[in-house]
């Protein structure tokens, strides 16, 4: 029996989907925008499920996840509005949004300590 539907926004190579999908009854499913880091998500964690797919188009029906994770990721998305609009559409009434974003001050520091932070 499931118990929850958890989506995993900007999931990179799929180290924490892994560790979510860990949970007894949970789907856990890990979206990103990079094919490559997809094809590596499938490779480390063949267990887990992973789709290539974008924050501002996500494939899923209304109301579909208990839970979403959009962890270091929004600060990357070019088109913010429709990604917000499309995480509160497959996100359950009542369902928890787990979101984390860097300060101003943090990004500033990784831009100078690597480049191609931003890329």
């Amino acid at each position: 029996m499931i118990t929850k539907r958890i989506l995993d926004i900007g999931c990179g190579t799929g180290f924490r989907t892994s560790r979510l999908s860990k949970s007894v009854n949970h789907i856990v499913i890990g979206i990103d925008i990079s094919g490559v880091n997809i094809k590596r998500a499938k490779e480390l964690y063949p267990n887990a499920f992973f789709k290539k797919m974008s924050a501002e188009n996500i494939l899923y029906p209304d109301n579909h996840f208990d839970e979403v994770y959009a962890i270091d990721v929004l600060e990357h998305i070019d088109n913010l509005e429709p990604a917000i609009s499309d995480i509160a559409r497959v996100l359950k009434e009542q369902g928890i949004l787990k979101i984390i974003v860097p300060s101003e001050k943090s990004e500033k520091w990784l831009i100078k300590i690597r480049p191609s932070y931003r890329k």
